[in-house]
């Protein structure tokens, strides 16, 4: 499907006719990788759950290790511009890949990977697909919000916003990836303790781990307050990109101190069993909410609406999580 329609769902992403060539140069490549993405880092998570999450923190940091590495050799020293950013990226998925087979077919695991395995269980994939549900749409919205930002970009900016969006991303990304992280890490901890009744452990876990996250996310809003230039310029040296990017990233992060509960909340009702409210928060997050506000606010407000829809929608989705929390918290003994 990527192959034989790429070039109309880069344009429907929002590839402008100066991204397009280089777009689809990156993509043929990256096609190659996604089996092994999908299968390399879907086992990562099991070696968590086995109980290992040093194990696969160590394998990921390898993995980045190896892209940074081989990133400034393939689309410099072999000139291989954009097209080698995307070799490197692949080559580290293979290493993933090629850890995760090893790993449960001779090394350490309490699971091995046996054919007979792969035998169908309907029961067991019903409730893989409900447990993870949630986590599926919050990617498919992701990719269809991400389609509305890029258009919304060029339409009240320039092709060149789009280039700071992605700057300002993945700064941000990179900024709070610890708070995701201890998200994730607290999910099966609050899971486990959930169905054994130990209620005071479920309530300390979240709110441990709902403290750490607003502490990281503070500490990122008050770094990209004080120094952004710096930031902004050790990932994109562009001059023409540095003012737009620099304003671009203190409004998207303009709410971050009071969101911590906008990333650990649907994860809360997620690892407790209550799937369908936590679907509903990631829906009403990124639909209800974020779409009707990037549609609605750069009509006012230009170019700086598409940057504050997505902190604006934060800030309500944290109320709405603290309310639901404290409510739940209620039901369970002191």
């Amino acid at each position: 499907g990527f192959t034989l329609f790429k070039i109309p769902l880069l344009q429907w992403f929002g590839a402008t006719k100066e991204i397009l060539p280089l777009a689809i140069e990156y993509l043929d490549v990256m096609i190659i990788g996604i089996p092994l993405y999908i299968i390399g880092f879907s086992l990562m998570a099991s070696i968590r759950s086995e109980g290992n999450p040093k194990r696969a923190a160590f394998i990921l940091m390898i993995s980045c290790l190896i892209n940074i590495i081989l990133d400034p050799i393939f689309i410099f020293v072999l000139n291989l511009g954009i097209k080698g950013a995307a070799i490197a990226t692949v080559i580290s998925y293979l290493f993933v890949f090629g850890y995760v087979c090893f790993y449960y077919t001779r090394g350490n695991s309490n699971l091995k990977l046996k054919w007979k395995l792969f035998k169908p269980d309907f029961m067991l994939i019903h409730s893989i697909l409900l447990f993870g549900l949630s986590t599926a749409l919050v990617q498919i919205m992701t990719a269809f919000v991400q389609v509305l930002f890029n258009r919304s970009f060029v339409y009240y900016g320039t092709p060149l916003s789009i280039g700071a969006f992605t700057t300002v991303t993945t700064i941000t990304n990179l900024a709070l990836m610890p708070a995701v992280g201890i998200n994730q890490g607290s999910v099966p901890i609050i899971g486990y303790n959930y169905g054994q009744k130990q209620y005071a452990r479920v309530k300390s876990t979240f709110i441990l781990g709902s403290l750490a996250a607003t502490t990281i996310f503070t500490i990122g809003f008050i770094l990209i307050q004080l120094i952004p230039e710096t930031l902004v310029q050790f990932f994109n040296s562009d001059q023409r990109l540095l003012a737009s990017t620099v304003s671009g990233l203190k409004l998207y992060l303009f709410t971050s101190p009071l969101c911590g509960l906008a990333t650990t909340g649907p994860n809360f009702f997620q690892s407790i069993g209550q799937s369908k409210l936590s679907i509903g928060l990631v829906i009403l997050r990124q639909i209800i909410l974020l779409i009707p506000l990037l549609l609605i606010l750069p009509k006012f407000i230009g170019l700086n609406g598409v940057w504050l829809a997505q902190p604006i929608t934060d800030l309500i989705i944290s109320g709405i999580c603290l309310y639901l929390i404290r409510k739940e918290f209620k039901h369970y003994p002191n």
